[in-house]
């Protein structure tokens, strides 16, 4: 299970193209998107743009969306309205939009609320000094650097991605084991073995 679970919406315009299930496409482009809905907005006024946003009998209907940045995955419009509609994901397309979400907030330098698997009122911060020093389950000291982090979880930047569930070392004034949980296209993510004690966890933390 992904820590980063991008359930919370998040605002960013992305384009794409809607099929529906008779073969009826609309181009248009995201207003908010998270790993359980999409809102989007028609990209321009065309025939089959309209036709869809005037027939309400598709709520409900299922629909598959092409995202730039995303990729493909199929939903329900749970809602329409003149500009656009809303699609509810489908379950199994979830862990995919967390993972690509993760990407493209990192990115674009979107700082985003999450809802992670640990539960709420999680406090997750950046740090002064990014970078990151750690050694990977065959003892190798390797270099990445912390996107952002919470006394419980990462994520890190890095070139080399270790397997899962690899044990890795961070080092710094005090090391911390934590488990690779998942992967992404920028690095990885871990859940540290024993939770970053409050007095300790601040934007001054350094990992190397």
């Amino acid at each position: 299970m992904l820590l980063y679970g991008y359930g919370l919406p998040m605002k960013a315009a992305v384009s794409g193209i809607s099929k529906l299930a008779n073969g009826q496409t609309a181009h248009c482009t995201t207003k908010k998107i998270s790993s359980e809905s999409v809102d989007l907005i028609f990209k321009s006024p065309t025939p089959e743009a309209s036709k869809l946003a005037s027939d309400k009998s598709q709520v409900g209907s299922a629909i598959s969306l092409d995202l730039e940045e995303i990729g493909a995955f199929n939903g329900i419009i749970s809602s329409q309205s003149k500009d656009g509609f809303q699609v509810a994901v489908d379950s199994i397309y979830k862990a995919k939009l967390s993972s690509k979400l993760t990407d493209m907030a990192s990115k674009r330098g979107i700082k985003h609320d999450v809802s992670i698997a640990t539960g709420p009122g999680i406090t997750r911060i950046e740090l002064k000094d990014k970078k990151c020093s750690y050694k990977d389950g065959a003892g190798v000291l390797r270099k990445g650097r912390i996107v952002n982090l919470s006394q419980v979880d990462a994520l890190i930047g890095a070139q080399v991605i270790p397997t899962i569930p690899a044990i890795i070392i961070f080092e710094g004034a005090r090391r911390y084991a934590a488990e690779v949980t998942s992967t992404v296209a920028i690095g990885f993510m871990v859940k540290f073995s024993i939770p970053i004690p409050a007095t300790e966890f601040s934007e001054d933390l350094k990992f190397y």
